[in-house]
């Protein structure tokens, strides 16, 4: 953690920092906590749709993390909402305990999700680098569109090989998939697809306005019939048939232009696509109860 902190993000690190002077549990449990994900190997899947793709043209975004049961992290499920003095107000499902986000969306509309590629057979990954879940802290506090997003992005050096699906639901209302893979050749380390795109991985199995990456778990027929009435209900559905059974912690679904979200989490041995989904409207939160609301 030492090494990978010294890129992080210093909002992320005070943070922490403050955490663990509240609850009183040592900054260095937290510190160890967050190396997991760095040192870990894990796969997930994401996908985003838009445009004529969708019932109402917003770009909706789905995320789940396909990770360990046996941490027992679901075990502590918490939404925050962020409303910074300083950066963009934005929500990150997580576990009480865990600053870093491994998905997220942003008052602007950028959503961010994240699978993992690197097996345990790479090991030692580089950790000379910030882990993904910090820098997509910086992210959604920073970026106001997509071309942002992907500036920040550009600007990390990497950790191990990863696929990432970021979407933008209000500037420039569309998702890309990147696939960002450390120890490939520096002209193959960074690929960004975008939707309906020739040369990505799943081509010929590709659409306008929907990018996604579901590792050949069957997305891709349902994606197509129900191209054009694409929303949050179906693509819900969609986000329980794909997990990696036996490891699904978290589903997330966005819907990035109207700002709401859906949630499911793991309970005990019974996985995230088997529970109910907690909605929440951001449009609607006032948290100071002075009649405006606070996620804009």
């Amino acid at each position: 953690w030492a090494r990978s902190a010294a890129y992080g993000d210093d909002r992320v690190e005070q943070e922490m920092a403050g955490l663990a002077d509240g609850s009183g549990v040592p900054l260095s449990t937290f510190e160890a906590t967050h190396a997991v994900p760095l040192l870990m190997p894990y796969s997930c899947s994401s996908i985003a749709a838009w445009g004529d793709a969708t019932i109402d043209g917003h770009l909706y975004q789905t995320r789940n993390l396909d990770w360990s049961l046996e941490v027992g992290a679901h075990d502590f499920p918490v939404i925050v909402v962020y409303l910074p003095k300083n950066g963009i107000p934005h929500v990150v499902p997580t576990f009480a305990g865990v600053i870093g986000a491994h998905t997220g969306m942003n008052a602007r509309g950028i959503v961010l999700a994240e699978m993992g590629d690197a097996g345990a057979k790479e090991m030692p990954y580089q950790v000379h680098a910030p882990h993904f879940t910090v820098y997509f802290r910086t992210i959604l506090y920073n970026a106001d569109s997509l071309s942002s997003a992907m500036d920040i992005f550009h600007a990390q050096p990497m950790t191990k090989r990863y696929h990432f699906v970021f979407g933008d639901g209000q500037t420039e209302k569309r998702a890309v998939k990147i696939r960002a893979h450390s120890p490939d050749p520096p002209n193959r380390r960074v690929v960004v697809w975008n939707d309906n795109d020739p040369n990505d991985e799943f081509a010929p199995n590709v659409l306008s306005c929907v990018v996604y990456n579901d590792e050949g778990r069957g997305a891709f027929p349902t994606l197509k019939k129900e191209k054009g009435k694409l929303n949050g209900e179906k693509l819900i559905d969609l986000a329980n048939r794909i997990p990696i059974k036996g490891g699904n912690v978290v589903n997330a679904v966005y819907d990035a232009t109207d700002l709401k979200l859906w949630v499911s989490y793991a309970k005990g041995k019974e996985e995230a696509y088997k529970r109910p989904y907690v909605f929440l409207d951001l449009k609607k939160l006032d948290a100071d109860h002075d009649g405006t609301p606070d996620f804009k």
